[in-house]
C-alpha cells in the first residue's frame, strides 16, 4: 500500500489543481481556446524539457503527438461548442493515457513527480469539460 500511496496523493494533488485552473478559464471570455491552448502546452512540456532524450523514430512520434494535439486543440475551436468541448475532454483524456506511459528519460529536466501531477491535472480538466459540456438540444 505504501507504494502507491505517493502516486495517489500525486495525482490527487493534480486533479485539484485541475480543477481549479479549468474554472478559472471558464471565468474568461475564451475558456475553449485556453484550455486548447493548454493542452498543447502540456503535450509540448515532455519534448521542450528533454530536448536531447529522445532520438529518430522515438523523438518523431513525440513531436507528431504534440503537432495531433495541436490539431485538437483547433477543431476543439472549429466545430459546434458542444462537440469541441467533448473533443476537448478527449483530448486532455489521451494526455493523461500518455502521462501513464511516457518514459521519462535521464536527460529530462521534468521531476520524477510530474508525469503524476499532470495525468491527474489531465484527467479533472477532463471531467470538468464533459461536466460543462453544453445540453443537447431536443427538437
Amino acid at each position: 500500500m505504501a507504494g502507491i500511496a505517493r502516486p495517489l496523493l500525486l495525482v490527487a494533488a493534480g486533479g485539484m489543481a485541475g480543477a481549479i485552473s479549468h474554472r478559472l478559464a471558464q471565468r474568461s471570455s475564451h475558456p475553449a481556446a485556453i484550455s486548447g491552448l493548454s493542452l498543447v502546452a502540456a503535450a509540448a512540456t515532455y519534448r521542450a524539457t528533454d530536448p536531447h532524450g529522445e532520438r529518430g523514430s522515438a523523438r518523431s512520434r513525440e513531436v507528431a503527438g504534440v503537432g495531433v494535439t495541436a490539431l485538437v486543440g483547433l477543431a476543439s475551436l472549429l466545430a459546434p461548442r458542444r462537440a469541441g468541448t467533448r473533443i476537448l475532454a478527449v483530448g486532455w483524456l489521451a494526455h493523461a493515457g500518455f502521462d501513464a506511459v511516457h518514459h521519462r528519460n535521464s536527460s529530462s529536466r521534468l521531476p520524477d513527480w510530474y508525469p503524476a501531477v499532470c495525468a491527474g491535472f489531465d484527467i479533472a480538466v477532463a471531467a470538468q469539460l464533459m461536466r460543462s459540456a453544453p445540453a443537447r438540444v431536443q427538437p
